[in-house]
């Protein structure tokens, strides 16, 4: 159930994120929608809605989710947030959703250990290219 919810957060975190995005660049109005969405959370009628429904989990899943994704793209870049696709061995556990440099310390021992070209997150080559590119 973990790795599922795991994988939820890390789904709905990265879609949020992207969606944001394009958002931003296709919809003048997308900043005030976002922050609308955002306060309307917070508002207590809502929050206690969303606790009665269930439905507080799952908004806490894409906080989460999203908390991640854009902590892994700060510290090692979006390049670097794209190998948690490379198979289930590199999808962030729970633990690692809530602590990102778990994940990124994770699959950067797994780089050291078994460096391949999936190390290295397609930037330009380095002197020494691979796992360092995370550093």
């Amino acid at each position: 159930l973990e790795r599922v919810q795991a994988l939820m957060s890390l789904l709905e975190g990265h879609g949020h994120v992207v969606m944001d995005r394009i958002g931003r660049r296709e919809l003048a109005s997308q900043q005030r929608m976002s922050s609308v969405l955002r306060q309307r959370r917070k508002d207590p009628r809502t929050a206690t809605f969303l606790r009665l429904t269930g439905l507080e989990m799952k908004m806490r899943q894409y906080e989460q989710g999203e908390k991640f994704v854009l902590k892994v793209e700060r510290e090692a870049g979006w390049s670097a947030l794209d190998r948690v696709w490379d198979g289930p061995d590199s999808l962030p556990n729970l633990t690692e959703i809530n602590e990102p440099m778990l994940w990124l310390s994770r699959w950067l021992s797994l780089c050291r250990a078994v460096p391949t070209a999936r190390c290295s997150p397609g930037l330009p080559p380095r002197p020494t290219p691979g796992c360092e590119l995370f550093l």
